[in-house]
């Protein structure tokens, strides 16, 4: 087979799917890092694997949003059983390499972030974010003019961390775990049975001053609630858990409100909402917001 047409169309494939072929395709399977176009320079999200031999195949994707697109030399359609049993086996050990790799690169951020962590101060109170969002810095710690912030697992382990800017720009260290992990905001998960799961940390910050005797936790997005309650909820299967779900009404799939709801259903939780007084503009989407515009117009919101 001619390895120069294999990689021809592996690279044509990719730029059908969006993404920029890195020159030279070592076709070795083996995975193999690449920098996406319109990534932040210096970035190598893309990633490929290719295979040859008797039956050529291959997978690309983006690291950062775990997309994957799967290549083979021959239309799958058109395949011998012996082929079908060897695209099988290619397929089988990509999904080892991507998995050992990314929990090897995971396990480094992780290290990688309880030290950066430990070197942090606590946030200060008048950090211009925590003004503007109405609450107190809690286990948040900073370094320069960012807030940052712990992810973990149940076990308490820092997995990722959060960086939030004045204005509210979240971004998080570059390849942490985040699936299934949160922000611990108020009182760590320690034989605890009254626990409240959202979705950021102002907002949890929100319901820790409003309830100080319950675990709040911050899943970091919505995708994440289900997750997050699923090893919650295996953690302490007798808590009492109530998933405070955003509201995101100005969007017709309302995700803040769909994910919560699963959430809650399958790890058999509690669900809540903000309760909107007449007059709540319809952007407020979240326990923070409803709490900063209520103190704005001197309402109570509890």
């Amino acid at each position: 087979m001619d390895i120069n047409k294999v990689i021809d169309d592996f690279q044509s494939a990719m730029l059908i799917q969006g993404f920029n072929p890195p020159v030279p395709i070592i076709c070795d399977g083996e995975i193999h890092r690449f920098h996406i176009n319109n990534h932040k320079p210096g970035t190598t999200n893309g990633w490929y694997v290719l295979f040859n031999g008797e039956f050529c195949a291959g997978v690309f994707g983006d690291w950062r949003t775990n997309r994957k697109c799967i290549w083979t030399f021959k239309n799958t359609r058109y395949m011998s059983m012996n082929e079908r049993a060897e695209y099988k086996r290619h397929m089988n050990n990509v999904k080892r390499l991507y998995n050992e790799k990314k929990l090897i690169e995971q396990q480094e951020a992780s290290n990688l972030a309880e030290k950066r962590w430990n070197s942090y101060s606590s946030a200060s109170f008048d950090h211009a974010y925590l003004v503007s969002k109405k609450i107190a810095p809690f286990y948040a710690r900073q370094t320069g003019k960012l807030i940052v912030l712990p992810i973990v697992d149940v076990q308490n382990t820092i997995r990722s961390l959060q960086y939030i800017s004045k204005d509210g720009v979240k971004k998080f260290l570059s390849k942490g775990a985040i699936h299934g992990n949160f922000i611990p905001v108020n009182n760590y998960l320690i034989n605890t049975n009254k626990i409240l799961i959202c979705e950021g940390f102002a907002t949890g910050a929100t319901l820790a001053q409003l309830e100080p005797k319950f675990c709040v936790i911050a899943s970091c997005n919505s995708g994440n609630l289900q997750p997050v309650a699923h090893n919650i909820r295996k953690k302490f299967p007798q808590a009492k858990i109530i998933i405070c779900a955003d509201d995101d009404r100005l969007n017709p799939d309302n995700p803040g409100l769909t994910h919560g709801r699963l959430a809650a259903i399958k790890s058999g939780s509690l669900l809540t909402k903000p309760k909107w007084p007449i007059g709540a503009p319809q952007h407020l989407s979240d326990f923070n917001d409803l709490a900063c515009w209520s103190q704005d117009e001197g309402i109570s919101y509890v």
